[in-house]
């Protein structure tokens, strides 16, 4: 049986996969950057129990650095013993599930983004990721901060003002001291992003999300695409607001190949396939 594991700054996605079973299961997210290798170990165990693993293919955010992808090992090999292992980016496990062997564009939109061009077999980064702060723009924190910046500076209509204080009880001390004193500031600010999706009927809301992909599609793709090579999307975010990022796709020429939630299916027959099991 083999482990495949699809892990985002809020959650990880596990299959547990052999040619006759397919089990999935989920923790928290396991982002080395926010992390330790004690809770990947944890995760692991948890995950595993007593069922025998062969091999562990962990696909994670912030796995781009040899010091990074060594969190995940020491947690992986402390939970399992000696696995054969493979430790990559979120973005090249994307990339495999949409494309295997195929060209194309691929764009993680969940908490934080991320956007390469894939030849088939590796990525090419055009442009570096620069985290929630900088960056990530189309992501959940970049939408939450956008909606958070609108929030608190009286921009939004009263109803959606009404609703969000309602709901979370927060008043402006209490925003700003999550995002600025507290573990955790991205996963934050993106949970603001599901309560967003329930006003995407509103223009002023309609514009943000509309605003975000745009961001993201001019600063990362277009300069880039010369080819014309099709783009995927995968994660939360791109599924949840995939009619408002095919709008603005649609107005770029871009040819949207796949808009999925969760890759952990197609990842696992790729391995499958790849072991001569599928």
């Amino acid at each position: 049986m083999i482990l495949i594991a699809d892990s985002g700054s809020s959650k990880t996605h596990w299959a547990l996969a052999s040619a006759t079973e397919f089990y999935v299961e989920q923790s928290e997210g396991l982002n080395p950057f926010f992390t330790d290798h004690l809770k990947v170990k944890q995760a692991v165990e948890k995950v595993v129990g007593k069922r025998k693993v062969d091999a562990v293919y962990f696909y994670g955010a912030g796995c781009n650095s040899d010091e990074k992808k060594e969190i995940i090992r020491q947690g992986v090999c402390s939970a399992l013993g000696s696995v054969e292992l493979l430790v990559e980016s979120d973005l090249l496990g994307a990339a495999r599930a949409a494309y295997a062997h195929n060209k194309g564009w691929i764009v993680i939109l969940g908490t934080g983004s991320s956007v390469a061009y894939y030849d088939g077999n590796e990525l090419i980064r055009y442009k570096p990721s620069l985290g929630f702060v900088l960056g990530d723009e189309g992501s959940g924190a970049y939408i939450g901060k956008l909606f958070l910046k609108k929030l608190l500076y009286n921009e939004l209509s009263d109803i959606i003002v009404n609703d969000f204080y309602a709901q979370y009880e927060n008043t402006i001390s209490d925003i700003l001291t999550n995002i600025y004193s507290k573990p955790y500031p991205n996963r934050y600010i993106a949970q603001f992003a599901t309560f967003v999706a329930r006003y995407l009927n509103y223009a002023e809301i309609r514009e943000l999300i509309t605003l975000s992909f745009d961001d993201l599609i001019k600063t990362h793709i277009i300069p880039f695409n010369n080819n014309n090579k099709p783009v995927s999307f995968v994660g939360s975010v791109a599924f949840a607001f995939k009619e408002v990022l095919l709008e603005v796709a649609i107005n770029y020429n871009l040819e949207v190949q796949t808009i999925v939630q969760n890759p952990i299916q197609k990842l696992a027959e790729y391995h499958l396939k790849a072991l001569g099991k599928f």
